[in-house]
């Protein structure tokens, strides 16, 4: 049977917390300015092309197999990293991740449950945002 999950490159992926390039970083000075409600337009892009990527994979893998389920497995798939990149960013603090994520703080808390995560455990000693 084929395999199911969504496969990225996490070279490419604008989620991975282990990027250090100014397009990604989230330390970086424009990180402020994407974040609090505009964007970096070549960022925006390579997560778009990483997730249009995955999605390619998923249904080769397929190989015919009836997909189901797509729009929650992405969701599910990007929201995680999301989730730990920018508490990493804040140090743990689910008040300024919340703002930065544009939802409300019990939501946020909501997802870090939905996906098995603490605001502790991902904290970032130093928080660059």
């Amino acid at each position: 049977m084929a395999d199911r999950r969504l496969h990225t490159n996490p070279a490419s992926s604008a989620c991975d917390a282990r990027a250090h390039n100014s397009d990604h970083d989230l330390s970086h000075p424009a990180a402020e300015v994407r974040l609090n409600g505009s964007h970096d337009p070549r960022a925006a892009a390579s997560l778009e092309e990483a997730v249009l990527q995955g999605l390619e994979r998923y249904f080769l893998d397929l190989e015919g197999a009836p997909a189901s389920g797509v729009y929650a497995m992405v969701v599910h798939t990007v929201e995680r990293p999301m989730l730990e990149v920018v508490l990493q960013k804040t140090g743990g603090n689910q008040v300024r991740a919340a703002e930065i994520l544009g939802i409300n703080r019990n939501t946020l808390r909501k997802k870090l449950q939905q996906h098995g995560l603490t605001a502790a455990t991902l904290a970032d000693s130093d928080p660059s945002i």
